[in-house]
This record gives structure tokens, C-alpha cells and sequence, in this order.
């Protein structure tokens, strides 16, 4: 019972609670190691500031080409439904493949 009370703190508590954490982790599943410290930083990071950290992100990768590439997109998607919109609306008969193989009118 207590340790379920505590497990969700194990992050936050200090390294001789992490180390008693991983050793039961080896024991009942097998796992070798933890997490880096730097992956578990990120994790913590995000999930407490994830709209700040995704901002910086776009800010510094996408920036200037970032709005270019959504209107892009937005146009192809905007092509594509109208065109499936005429497709539904007004189907066309398909034509039957013309080979040079059939029998009894029966095309292959």
C-alpha cells in the first residue's frame, strides 16, 4: 500500500530512493538501467512547461518557412476535398480494361 503512495514521487525524491526503485525494477521486470538524468529532466521539463518548450522548438526549427508549409499543406487538402466532394457527388462509370485477352465476354 505504501508503495504505491510513493512510486509516482520516485523522481522527485532523492538518489537512494531512485537506486532502491531501480533495484526492485531488475528484480521484478528485468530492466537493466534507468532513465538518463537528461531524458528525465526533458520529461519533467515538458510536462510542466510543454507549450513554452514547443514554442522555442518551432521558433528555432520551422521560424519563417513554418506558415509557408501549413498554407501548402492547407491548400492540398483543400484540392483533395473538393475534388472527392465531385467524385461522390457525380460518379463517373469506370471503363472496363481493355485486353487482349477474354472469353465469352469475359475480359481478363
Amino acid at each position: 500500500m505504501v508503495w504505491h503512495l510513493i512510486k509516482p514521487l520516485i523522481g522527485e525524491l532523492s538518489k537512494p530512493f531512485r537506486d532502491a526503485s531501480l533495484e526492485l525494477l531488475k528484480v521484478e521486470k528485468g530492466v537493466e538501467a534507468g532513465a538518463p538524468p537528461w531524458k528525465s529532466c526533458v520529461t519533467k521539463t515538458n510536462s510542466v512547461m510543454g507549450f513554452a518548450t514547443g514554442y522555442l522548438y518551432i521558433k528555432e526549427r520551422a521560424g519563417k518557412h513554418a506558415k509557408q508549409q501549413v498554407r501548402t499543406a492547407e491548400k492540398i487538402l483543400n484540392t483533395f476535398s473538393h475534388q472527392l466532394e465531385i467524385r461522390l457527388l457525380f460518379p463517373t462509370r469506370r471503363k472496363r480494361r481493355s485486353t487482349p485477352f477474354h472469353f465469352k465476354n469475359v475480359y481478363v
